[in-house]
């Protein structure tokens, strides 16, 4: 998703709400749960490469190289 989408997408909703975001990966639920609720902490543009480990899980490599790209990033907790 782009900014321009995501931007898209709240403006269909009043502005004064509160944004929360949910994950239904098992490797991400709690035992007992059907989702994991997620509290936005903060968003900024970094620049990095998006790679898979040697174990195949999605990552990014942070810095500048000549693959790397800028994006948004959104950092998300499960603790608040």
């Amino acid at each position: 998703m782009t900014v321009r989408e995501l931007i898209e997408r709240l403006q269909q909703f009043d502005p004064g709400l509160e944004v929360l975001c949910y994950c239904q990966d098992d490797e991400l639920r709690v035992k007992g749960h059907s989702f994991r609720l997620l509290d936005i902490e903060s968003v900024d543009v970094a620049e990095g490469q998006k790679v898979r480990g040697d174990d195949g899980v999605p990552s990014v490599r942070f810095g500048k190289t000549p693959c790397s790209q800028q994006f948004v990033s959104i950092d998300v907790t499960c603790d608040f």
